[in-house]
């Protein structure tokens, strides 16, 4: 009976890679199947214990990579209170946080109403602002590469 499986660090011959058939399959000579690679199972030794048992490496199942979403399904099986607990904390903070974006913008829009209707091009407001947060170097950079580009193109 397998309780667990092992593997060692071995390379499979070449020829087994080549012929595209399974290496458990392949009817092959004493002195291919000792170059094959060996992994280990854990079996029972009939007296209440168990014993690493050398077998190739082609008969060994393969496990599985689980997926991230698999391994969180995992904890929160194991500990479903704490788990709920910080995701409900985590969706919280993120209403929260939309909540306030969603107020931040209306008042960004209320600001740039009113500059409108005081005669400011909203626009050209908007610009600016976006000038003004660039690094001093960076918006002199910009405004030699565009002047570049202007002249090249016969712009002023």
């Amino acid at each position: 009976m397998t309780s667990g499986v092992a593997m060692s660090e071995a390379k499979s011959s070449p020829d087994s890679q080549a012929s595209g058939v399974a290496m458990s399959e392949a009817k092959s000579s004493p002195k291919e199947r000792a170059s094959e690679p060996l992994g280990f199972v854990t079996v029972d030794d009939g007296q209440g214990g168990t014993v690493m048992r050398p077998v190739p490496a082609s008969q060994i199942p393969q496990k599985r990579k689980r997926s991230a979403a698999a391994v969180q399904r995992e904890i929160i099986r194991a500990n479903p209170d704490s788990a709920a607990q910080e995701l409900r904390g985590f969706v919280e903070r993120l209403e929260r946080l939309h909540d306030e974006k969603q107020a931040i913008a209306d008042d960004i829009k209320t600001v740039l109403g009113e500059a409108k209707g005081s005669g400011f091009d909203s626009k050209a407001i908007n610009t600016i602002l976006r000038i003004r947060a660039q690094d001093r170097l960076d918006r002199q950079e910009s405004e030699a590469i565009l002047e570049t580009y202007k002249t090249a193109l016969g712009i002023e």
